[in-house]
């Protein structure tokens, strides 16, 4: 079943109106908090280099995790907050027209709130990974550590939400095989 255009279906508007405003509060919220705050965010990620990198972190909660063996800082600017609101909003606005009552576009809010959150460590783990292999660079290229971590950021995390978005489409069009009795 292809959906053509989802705004034509009045039906599916207060689902986009909700996903919208989850996304509007999430991110009046972060504005508001501070690194301790994003603990489930960063704890995982931190744990990853731990385990990965054979780094000990040192947690501080105004300055997050620090590895110093890996010479980076895990704080709530590389927390991966934003890419998950904006992964939870794409895949809300791809999902809900496939619903196909009330419940089950309901229960997609929770059931995507937690798909995108587990896309946003993957793809911030990715994102800080390749950052620490290609940080033995960084004194060959013309332009600030600040800057090609910045450059990194928006590559890695645009790359994989366009491939996330593809993926997902991809998925929700493959033929549905109706079953002969």
């Amino acid at each position: 079943m292809t959906k053509e255009n989802p705004f034509k279906e009045r039906k599916n508007l207060p689902y986009f109106f909700l996903s919208l405003g989850i996304f509007i509060i999430a991110k009046l919220l972060y504005h508001q908090s501070e690194t301790a705050d994003l603990t489930f965010l960063l704890r995982p990620i931190s744990a990853y280099l731990e385990f990965s990198y054979n780094s000990l972190a040192v947690y501080s909660p105004e300055k997050g995790y620090i590895h110093p063996d890996l010479f980076i800082n895990i704080e709530k600017s590389c927390s991966g907050f934003n890419f998950w609101m904006i992964c939870y909003l794409t895949l809300s606005f791809l999902v809900i027209p496939y619903g196909r009552n009330h419940w089950q576009k309901a229960l997609s809010f929770i059931g995507l709130l937690a798909l995108s959150y587990l896309l946003a460590l993957v793809v911030n783990i990715a994102r800080i990974s390749v950052s620490i292999q290609l940080s033995v660079f960084n004194d060959l290229l013309p332009y600030s550590d600040a800057i090609i971590h910045q450059a990194l950021g928006v590559i890695t995390n645009l790359s994989f939400l366009i491939l996330i978005y593809l993926g997902l489409s991809w998925l929700l069009n493959l033929p549905r095989h109706a079953k002969t009795t």
